[in-house]
C-alpha cells in the first residue's frame, strides 16, 4: 500500500473499532475522527489517485456520518436508542471486523506496483521511438504493402535529479489492461491500478555527459510480453551506465499501440500447442530479424546516414549518435526473447555477450560446442520440469504426457552445452517462468502464497546480470563464481569447463544448422 493509503487505513480501522465499542455516543470524538479521515481521503485522491481496491476503505470514511445522521433522526422522532442484546452486538462486531480485514487486505493483495530504488550511480531517462523496417511486411497486416513497424524503448543514464517527474509505467494502461485480461483469461479490472504505476525513469531526460560513450544492451521480451516487461531489470542496467534498447516485437506482445493510434494485438503465431518447430519458425522469421534490424539502425545512427523519411531513427540519432559504444553490445532476452538472444549470438558478430532468461533454445541454429562467446543461461528450477504442466493443461492443448516429455526433452537437449567454454548456468529456486518479468510484483502477496520469492529473485537476476555485463562489456575484473548477493532467493551457479567464455572452436552459422 502507498503512504496515504496506509495512514487512511489505520485511521479508518480506529474509527471502526471505536464505533463498534462505543457507538456514536462520543459525538465529538467521532466527528474529529471523521474529519481526519476525510482529509486523508481527499489528500490520497489528489496526490496518489483513487482506485477500486480502496472502495471498502473509502466507505468507512462515510460510516460515522451515516451513523450520526441516523442517531440525530431518531432523536428528532423521539425514538429511544435501540438496546441490542449481547449476542447481536457480538455479531455486529464480528461482521465489522471481517469487513475491516477485507478492506485492508484487498489493496494489499492488489497494490500499486512500486519498484525497488535504483542501485547505480546514475538516474535514468527513457524515450520511445517507432522504427520501420522497409524490407519486411508487418505481421498480420491488412495490406501487403504495409511494412514492419517496431516500437523501440531506450533507457539510459542521465544527470537529471531523481525527484523530477517520473514517466508512467504504461502509456496506454486501459488498452494494456483489457488486452492482458483477455490474453490471460481474467477480468481486466484486476489490472486497473497499473495506470497509477510510475517507473523510475524520467521522460526524455538528456543523456548523461559523465562518459563520452556508453555500452549498449538490447532487451528482447517474452512472447505475449512487451518492451517494458522486465522494467525491474532494464532500469537497473541503465542506472549502472548502460544504454538499454527494448525491442517490442509487434504481434508477439500483449498489445502494441503506435503513436498514430494503430493497435496490434497478440497473435498466437506458434499456436496453442506443444510444437518446438512452430516456435523455431517464429524465432527465425520474426524475432531474430527484429533484433538484427535494431542493430542495423544503431549502426546507421552512428554513421549519421538516416534519411528524413525515417523520422523515428533520426530522432534517436539526435540523442544517441556517437554516444553509444557499438564495440560493446550485449543482449538479454526473456522467454522467446531469450531464444532470439541465443540465435542472434550464434549468427551476428556485432553482439559481444548475452543472457537468456528462462527461454527455450528455439530457432534453427544449434550450439553443440557452446555459444562461442560470453553467455549466461538464467533459469527457474521448474520451468521445464516434469510437472510444469498438469494433465488438465496438457489436455487443453491436445497433448499427452508422453508428447510433453518428448517435446521438452528435445528442448533441454538443445541447451546441454550452454555452459561450455567457461560460460554459466544460473538456476533459481522459489521461482517460475514469470519471475523474470515484473508480473509477480503486480500482487506480491499472491505470488508469495504461490511459493514465489518475487523480490528475492529479482535481486539475484539484477546482481548477476549487472556483474556479467560489467565483466564482458566494460572489462571489469568480476568473478561471478564469487559473487555475493546480500538478499535473494536460493540459487546455484554452474560454470562450464574451458577458457572463461572463450572463443575456441568458433563456428560459422552454416556449421550450426
Amino acid at each position: 500500500m502507498r503512504s496515504l493509503e496506509l495512514v487512511l487505513a489505520f485511521m479508518n480501522m480506529i474509527l471502526l473499532a471505536g464505533i463498534c465499542l462505543r457507538g456514536v455516543s462520543l459525538k465529538r470524538s467521532v466527528m474529529f475522527g471523521w474529519a481526519i479521515s476525510l482529509v486523508l481521503l481527499l489528500l490520497h485522491v489528489k496526490y496518489e489517485g483513487a482506485r477500486w481496491e480502496m472502495i471498502p476503505l473509502y466507505l468507512l470514511t462515510l460510516l460515522p456520518i451515516i451513523l450520526l445522521l441516523r442517531s440525530w433522526r431518531q432523536k428528532r422522532q423521539g425514538a429511544n436508542p435501540v438496546q441490542r442484546r449481547r449476542g447481536i452486538r457480538l455479531l455486529i462486531f464480528t461482521v465489522a471486523l471481517l469487513y475491516g480485514a477485507v478492506a485492508v487486505l484487498l489493496p494489499i493483495a492488489l497494490p500499486v506496483l512500486k519498484f525497488e530504488p535504483l542501485k547505480g550511480p546514475y538516474s535514468v531517462g527513457t524515450v520511445t521511438y517507432t522504427w520501420t523496417d522497409r524490407s519486411r511486411p508487418q505481421v498480420h497486416a491488412e495490406s501487403p504493402t504495409e511494412r514492419r513497424k517496431l516500437s523501440v524503448q531506450f533507457w539510459y543514464p542521465t544527470d537529471e535529479h531523481e525527484s523530477s517527474q517520473a514517466a508512467p509505467y504504461l502509456k496506454h494502461p486501459k488498452i494494456f489492461a483489457n488486452a492482458f485480461g483477455q490474453n490471460e483469461g481474467v477480468p481486466p479490472f484486476l489490472f486497473d491500478s497499473l495506470r497509477l504505476v510510475k517507473s523510475r525513469s524520467m521522460e526524455a531526460a538528456p543523456l548523461s555527459t559523465e562518459e563520452k560513450q556508453y555500452p549498449v544492451i538490447l532487451y528482447s521480451h517474452g512472447n505475449r510480453g512487451w518492451s517494458g516487461q522486465s522494467t525491474f531489470l532494464t532500469e537497473q542496467l541503465a542506472s549502472q551506465g548502460y544504454i538499454v534498447v527494448g525491442i517490442e516485437h509487434a504481434g508477439g506482445t500483449n498489445v502494441t499501440v503506435f503513436p498514430d493510434g494503430t493497435v496490434i494485438p497478440f497473435y498466437a503465431d506458434a499456436g496453442q500447442k506443444l510444437d518446438n518447430h512452430a516456435f523455431d519458425q517464429l524465432a527465425d522469421e520474426v524475432w531474430v530479424p527484429d533484433v538484427k534490424f535494431v542493430l542495423d539502425q544503431l549502426e546507421e545512427m552512428e554513421k549519421g546516414s538516416t534519411t528524413p523519411a525515417e523520422e523515428g531513427t533520426s530522432q534517436a540519432a539526435e540523442r544517441f549518435a556517437k554516444r553509444m559504444d557499438l564495440d560493446k553490445i550485449g543482449i538479454v532476452g526473456y522467454s522467446l526473447g531469450g531464444a532470439a538472444a541465443v540465435q542472434t549470438l550464434l549468427s551476428d558478430d556485432r553482439l559481444q555477450a548475452g543472457i537468456n532468461m528462462d527461454g527455450g533454445f528455439y530457432g534453427s541454429l544449434r550450439a553443440p560446442q557452446g555459444i562461442g562467446r560470453p553467455f549466461m543461461l538464467i533459469q527457474a528450477k521448474g520451468t521445464f520440469g516434469a510437472d510444469a504442466m498438469s494433465d488438465e493443461q496438457l489436455a487443453a492443448v491436445g497433448a499427452t504426457r508422453e508428447q510433453y516429455e518428448q517435446t521438452v526433452g528435445e528442448l533441454l537437449k538443445r541447451q546441454d552445452h550452454a555452459a561450455a567454454g567457461g560460460n554459466y548456468v544460473l538456476t533459481l529456486e522459489r521461482t517460475d517462468h514469470t519471475s523474470f518479468s515484473d508480473t509477480p510484483l503486480y500482487s506480491p502477496l499472491l505470488s508469495a502464497a504461490s511459493g514465489l520469492d518475487a523480490r528475492g529473485a529479482h535481486t539475484v537476476i539484477e546482481d548477476y546480470t549487472m556483474a556479467f555485463f560489467d565483466k564482458y562489456l566494460k572489462g571489469e575484473p568480476v568473478d561471478l563464481s564469487a559473487l555475493k548477493v546480500a538478499k535473494g532467493t536460493k540459487h546455484t551457479l554452474i560454470q562450464g569447463q574451458g577458457e572463461d567464455a572463450g572463443m575456441e572452436g568458433r563456428q560459422t552459422a552454416d556449421d550450426r544448422r
